[in-house]
């Protein structure tokens, strides 16, 4: 249960740990609440822990991206906040966040460290595993072709195809 005397004496508090706490708990209530909030409201949870995300210590951001990674109804925005985090943190919300859906994931791929995580992601949806296959890169391509839970089209098999032609390490 939310401690409302613990979260004002956190939004009180202007030391960088304060602001830390203050990351923790709002992020704790908007990964607790976030279904039931409406989408002005989840808007500004997350206009909000991106203000206070650069002042909070590791810890805290490692242990709401892995709570978030783990929460099946986690918010979208709360996920994708913390995946567009620095790459440490992000990593694993772009590898395993269920919230996570093929836009966020096509968007977040644009990023080449990220598309490398994303592309090792369980049961990737076939649509980002085309568009990160259509982009022709060997070491994006080793990593979805050995992903076993990554189904591909027709077109991204055969771009696979023609990359490994010219690859011997693909070809194995």
């Amino acid at each position: 249960m939310l401690d409302i005397a613990a979260l004002m004496a956190a939004a009180h508090d202007r030391s960088p740990e304060g602001r830390s706490r203050l990351f923790h708990l709002l992020g704790q209530l908007f990964l607790a609440r976030g279904a039931a909030l409406s989408e002005v409201e989840r808007r500004g949870f997350a206009e909000l822990l991106a203000i206070l995300r650069p002042v909070a210590d590791i810890e805290t951001r490692l242990e709401l991206a892995h709570a978030t990674a783990q929460a099946p109804f986690a918010p979208t925005e709360l996920a994708r906040l913390l995946a567009e985090d620095e790459i440490e943190f992000a990593a694993l919300g772009l590898f395993g966040a269920p919230s996570l859906g093929p836009t966020e994931l096509l968007a977040l791929a644009e990023d080449d460290d990220r598309a490398l995580i994303i592309a090792g992601r369980r049961d990737l949806p076939m649509m980002v595993a085309d568009s990160l296959m259509r982009r022709e890169d060997p070491a994006l391509t080793r990593i979805l072709l050995k992903n076993e839970t990554v189904r591909f089209s027709i077109p991204a098999l055969d771009a696979a195809i023609e990359l490994a032609r010219a690859d011997v390490d693909l070809q194995q």
